[in-house]
């Protein structure tokens, strides 16, 4: 048998980091296999590179595995400040920042931070720093991959 190659790994590379960081049951099962890996004899930095996180992290979980089991690999609870988003309004505005800006009656061609602060103290009454909606807007990007990839998924 011939020698498998793949064409164009860092896009690949990258797109295998989004779906990770898209989804706490991925993530919880690359930490699983890490684990698995450690006790089948592998060393950790060997892992780290398969896995592209870096070596003290997998010893963090296999010792997070040792003391707690299984439920020890899984992400803790989010903590902090409430959210003042409701999930209502996260998927309203998901579907805001999918159409155009000039589809709602703004003068710009495409989203940007200030636009989405605009647009949100005018039809949500929520008033959020220039950084925030930054933020904000990027989270609403990546969520709408995620959900394209899941969407992908499904059909497949």
């Amino acid at each position: 048998m011939r020698k498998l190659e793949v064409s164009d790994t860092d896009t690949l590379r990258q797109r295998v980091k989004q779906e990770i960081s898209c989804s706490q049951h991925i993530r919880f099962v690359q930490r699983l296999q890490c684990v698995l890996l450690v006790g089948e004899g592998c060393n950790c930095y060997d892992i780290a590179k398969w896995f592209g996180v870096n070596p003290r992290t997998i010893a963090r979980w296999v010792h997070s595995y040792a003391q707690h089991g299984v439920t020890g690999l899984k992400d803790d609870p989010k903590t902090g400040r409430p959210a003042k988003f409701t999930i209502e309004h996260l998927n309203a505005l998901q579907h805001d920042i999918s159409r155009p800006p000039r589809e709602l009656g703004h003068s710009q061609q495409e989203w940007d931070g200030k636009l989405l602060s605009i647009h949100l103290e005018r039809n949500y009454d929520i008033n959020l720093s220039l950084r925030q909606s930054q933020r904000l807007l990027r989270r609403l990007r990546q969520d709408s991959i995620c959900n394209d990839i899941d969407q992908f998924h499904n059909s497949i």
